[in-house]
């Protein structure tokens, strides 16, 4: 990998872009942080780096790793040499990148590759690292410039780390996200079995029992600096549906969970643009919507990580929410709707909503399109239609802590990248192209998300 100052910049003012905004701190609104995870340090390299990093072990499997290896009681002093002995096959792929650059920022490694010759000589300085006390989770935060880490957390969460805070820090950057694809999922077959339960509910309650618990919860995360609501939705079908439409569905799911598809948009329809757009709207927080995206594919594989494109996507149907919550038709307290799609196909159409309404934003690079080449057509094919500042343009949807620095220092050299082409054409002024790196890469995270 090329030296640092020089990594993915090709231009002398893309130099000049960088090096103003390399050191602006971290505002992560959307990862998959165990919160729980920051409360003890980690025991060595893969248990920092690799346990937890579903891109790793999703790649590993599928280079022929088994999920019984890489999941079971084999010592992580195994699974890192073998993950070194299938580094190579890493090549191309943003997680090779990733990981070289953590190795230089939290362990001062600085190496070309890792492989068999020298996996020994790194897993044993970094040991040496993690046992002296020297990166707990408290330095890595300190030493990464993170200001915000926005987990992603399930309604009945106790959020107990969120509210104490992580030792070793005056400043508490955690702030929870609302997940609710669990509790509009009433089809799943976990829900009647599992979660009903943690609402603290019977297995057949009424359907108005079952809003105020959800509520609760809602409140609940409120009461601890939620940041916003999170839902991830295959096919979104919106329309309008009333409460005894959904309640009919609901005690329907009740007795049997096979319900037809179209009963399952019309309960998405309810419970995302009726209850929690509406919860969004009155609490002022945004609401982040997952799009397109067919969760666990492979059902033999590793957890987490085995989704793919859906090519598919209903933009008239996103149209509807976003009409029903314009802020020229309501009086609620105005809050965004952020919108992640996979597949790069969808980001004119994606754009094209964020361009006509004021309260869309176009959202990610997502998953499979965080690496340079997908950063960079996220700016090319949706900024023409509708600028800079109708987007969140990067998140890490991370799981491991170390992961954050190297994937913001990648998110901005790309957009100094990107921004010392425009001003190259005779598009942008220096100035102006300084103005919109430091907003993007900082500012306009803060304020879209009403960060203090």
């Amino acid at each position: 990998m090329a030296k640092k100052n020089h990594y993915l910049l090709t231009h002398n003012l893309s130099h000049k872009i960088y090096n103003r905004i390399e050191a602006l701190p971290i505002v992560d609104v959307h990862n998959h942080i165990d919160a729980e995870q920051l409360t003890v340090p980690a025991k060595n390299i893969w248990d920092l780096m690799c346990a937890k990093d579903h891109y790793i072990l999703e790649l590993l499997n599928s280079f022929g790793v088994a999920q019984s290896f890489l999941l079971g009681r084999v010592s992580d002093r195994e699974k890192f040499r073998i993950f070194s002995e299938n580094f190579y096959k890493f090549s191309g792929l943003p997680s090779r990148d990733w990981f070289l650059l953590d190795l230089k920022n939290n362990f001062n490694i600085e190496i070309k590759t890792l492989d068999p010759s020298n996996e020994d000589h790194v897993w044993k300085k970094s040991l040496s690292i993690l046992a002296g006390g020297h990166l707990t989770p408290a330095a890595i935060i300190r030493n990464s410039n993170i200001e915000i880490i926005g987990t992603t957390n399930e309604p009945w969460e106790d959020l107990r780390v969120h509210q104490q805070g992580i030792a070793g820090l005056s400043r508490n950057p955690l702030r929870p996200s609302f997940r609710a694809d669990s509790l509009i999922k009433i089809w799943d077959p976990r829900w009647k079995k599992d979660r009903l339960p943690r609402l603290g509910l019977t297995k057949f309650p009424r359907f108005s029992a079952y809003l105020e618990a959800i509520r609760k919860r809602f409140s609940y995360f409120m009461n601890h600096r939620n940041l916003s609501v999170d839902i991830a939705i295959d096919e979104p079908e919106f329309s309008a549906v009333d409460f005894k439409t959904a309640e009919h569905i609901f005690k329907k799911c009740l007795e049997d969970s096979n319900l037809p598809k179209n009963e399952r948009d019309n309960f998405y329809s309810y419970m995302i643009c009726e209850v929690m757009s509406e919860w969004c709207y009155a609490a002022g927080i945004p609401l982040q919507l997952k799009i397109a995206a067919l969760r666990d594919q492979r059902k033999m594989g590793v957890p987490d990580g085995s989704d793919i494109s859906d090519h598919t996507i209903t933009f008239r149907s996103l149209a509807f929410l976003a009409n029903k919550y314009d802020p020229e038709q309501i009086r609620t307290p105005k809050s965004a709707i952020f919108i992640s799609i996979k597949d790069p196909a969808g980001y004119p159409g994606q754009a094209e909503l964020a361009r006509i309404f004021p309260n869309i934003y176009y959202s990610g690079s997502w998953w499979t399109q965080d690496s340079p080449e997908g950063l960079e057509t996220g700016l090319r094919l949706r900024t023409p239609i509708a600028g800079y500042y109708k987007g969140l343009h990067f998140y890490t949807d991370a799981r491991s802590l170390t992961v954050f620095r190297s994937r913001f220092d990648m998110f901005k050299r790309v957009l100094a990248n990107h921004l010392a082409e425009q001003i190259d054409k005779g598009r942008l002024t220096e100035s102006l192209a300084f103005r919109i790196a430091e907003d993007l890469s900082y500012h306009e995270p803060k304020r879209l998300f009403k960060i203090s």
